[in-house]
């Protein structure tokens, strides 16, 4: 007699924000080895790591060459192999912590860290952690509003604090490198420069960004997050007049993916109506 079970298949990658697996719906003969999802029968997916609200499924017919979005419950799928996957394009409001705080304006969540980092060791830092799925990045900054925000962060008003921003392309072409805003130019020139329509720079006005010392990345100082431009130094390593005391970590915009799970149907069993489970696989 044949029996309804359940089996779920878990992802064993431990880098993921997202983990991905798999739930089946299926029947076991009880003597083969073949186990066999029936007509009535379904598969579902499953993510965990992130936030349910915002998780879209995607599925790919062809190896992973295109994807589209899909319910993550199925039921007499076509014979074919198939690769699934999951991700995370925003964070509802409402998860706050004590160190990671919400900002409605941009959708997004902030962090500042405190850390003595250079710019690029900051820069990998930030894109190290994680938020409910979220992966973090060195914040952008793209509004008064956003910027006096992240002012508030800081647990001292005189911290100096790493932003995604940089000219070490370009000099004098300032870009965010980070994020959604990722290659966005938002300055143009030095001291006297201006930035592009629509964009937003709060330079210390009349004295940066002024390259003084080959300066090719943004951080925050003073009180009112004026922005200063600085070379790529750790605070172990300080110049004579600077500093850095950490870095903000933004959350949101930027699709985090989950493993990507395998999984071919073969209908040709012997007994009609029937599907095989004939292969699984975890690609992640």
């Amino acid at each position: 007699m044949w029996q309804h079970i359940c089996r779920v298949f878990s992802s064993t990658n431990p880098v993921m924000a997202l983990t991905l697996a798999f739930g089946f719906d299926f029947e076991d003969n009880g003597v083969s080895s073949i186990d066999r999802i029936t007509n009535d029968k379904y598969f579902s997916l499953s993510v965990s790591g992130g936030t349910s609200a915002s998780i879209t499924y995607q599925i790919s017919a062809d190896a992973g060459l295109n994807w589209e979005n899909v319910s993550p419950v199925f039921s007499n799928i076509a014979d074919k192999s198939y690769k699934f996957r999951a991700y995370q394009n925003s964070l509802p409001a409402g998860l706050e912590t004590s160190a990671i705080k919400y900002l409605a304006s941009t959708g997004h969540y902030y962090q500042y860290i405190s850390d003595s980092l250079s710019w690029t060791q900051a820069r990998a830092a930030a894109a190290s952690r994680t938020f409910n799925g979220a992966t973090g990045y060195l914040a952008t900054i793209t509004s008064a509003a956003e910027n006096s925000f992240l002012s508030g962060l800081r647990p001292s008003s005189n911290l100096w604090v790493w932003i995604g921003a940089s000219d070490a392309e370009t000099e004098g072409v300032w870009k965010w490198m980070t994020g959604p805003e990722a290659g966005t130019v938002f300055w143009n020139g030095g001291i006297n420069g201006l930035p592009p329509t629509g964009q937003y720079a709060n330079w210390l006005a009349g004295f940066e960004p002024n390259n003084l010392q080959d300066e090719d990345y943004g951080h925050t100082v003073q009180s009112n997050s004026y922005w200063n431009d600085l070379d790529n130094f750790s605070s172990d390593t300080p110049t004579l007049f600077w500093r850095n005391d950490g870095y903000f970590v933004e959350y949101g915009g930027l699709p985090t993916y989950s493993n990507e799970l395998s999984v071919t149907i073969d209908t040709t069993a012997p007994t009609a109506g029937i599907l095989n489970l004939a292969d699984f696989t975890d690609s992640g």
